[in-house]
């Protein structure tokens, strides 16, 4: 079986050798290829080398039938990705640095996949993350599949060539037209900020954690103002015969728009993390 790692060795230093990898201009017609970058936030699964080995099956047979193929390669750095990971980190190293036996969480899943053990402190800081990942992906991984990818070209969605790259993108997407402002509601940390949610983490049933949950507001008119109550069930409103109101708690009186609402202090908070414009202007007892 080793001979098969000298095989390989032998014909990546013969491809790199002839910079097969590197597109420069010429008369050849053109061809682009690129794969979605992964996110730095762990290892690379056999899921992830299945995609990106299709990429580059196609950029071989357009280079055999006479193209100049341009293959780049990336990583996608934005967001809470990196931030979370170091995070972990930071968190568990002290009880790991007492009892390194331990193959357990986010250090025992490093340390299996690789990580030296001298690289945990550093990753306790997100861009050391980051560019721990990116050399990774591209000399544990992609270069040792043999991926004919002009490295020279290699980039993160954090350089600073890249993010006027994507304002560029955006001035001309806005210049033709094309953007469109609105609400949306997306998963977010009142203390992180917007977090990436995969859906898997979401559905209970295939293990996941994260609970998601929506619930339905319902207004009922009392007077010039509104009492707001939230269900999960809103198909049972036409059964509804009471509307409960605690007389020993205290609500707060919000101003949504132009309607008055009483909520509880909690639903006002969370209202104020999902709408603009809340304001409370009030409060007022249960047995009132």
């Amino acid at each position: 079986m080793s001979g098969y790692g000298d095989i390989e060795r032998k014909w990546q230093q013969k491809w790199s050798e002839a910079k097969l990898n590197e597109a420069n201009r010429d008369d050849r017609p053109k061809f682009m290829l690129i794969f979605a970058y992964p996110g730095v936030t762990g290892y690379l699964h056999v899921g992830h080398m299945r995609g990106f080995s299709y990429v580059d099956a196609i950029g071989r047979y357009k280079r055999m039938t006479g193209y100049n193929v341009m293959f780049p390669v990336g990583a996608h750095a934005t967001g809470n990705g990196s931030i979370s990971l170091a995070n972990k980190i930071r968190k568990e190293l002290p009880e790991w640095k007492k009892d390194k036996s331990k193959d357990e969480g986010t250090i025992g899943y490093l340390l299996r996949n690789g990580c030296p053990e001298e690289k945990l402190e550093s990753l306790t800081e997100p861009m050391n993350v980051v560019n721990f990942f990116c050399d990774v992906y591209v000399n544990e991984y992609w270069k040792r599949f043999g991926f004919l990818a002009d490295w020279r070209r290699f980039t993160c969605t954090l350089y600073p060539d890249y993010s006027k790259f994507i304002q560029w993108q955006f001035r001309k997407l806005k210049d033709a037209d094309m953007l469109t402002q609105k609400p949306y509601f997306a998963p977010a940390c009142p203390n992180c900020g917007p977090v990436a949610v995969d859906a898997s983490e979401t559905d209970i049933s295939k293990g996941g954690n994260a609970e998601n949950q929506e619930y339905t507001l319902l207004k009922f008119r009392h007077g010039d103002e509104f009492l707001v109550a939230a269900t999960l069930r809103p198909e049972t409103l036409y059964g509804q015969v009471c509307f409960w109101v605690n007389p020993d708690v205290e609500y707060v009186r919000v101003k949504v728009g132009k309607e008055t609402w009483i909520v509880s202090p909690e639903a006002a908070k969370k209202l104020a993390f999902q709408k603009d414009g809340i304001e409370e202007i009030g409060k007022i007892a249960g047995k009132d």
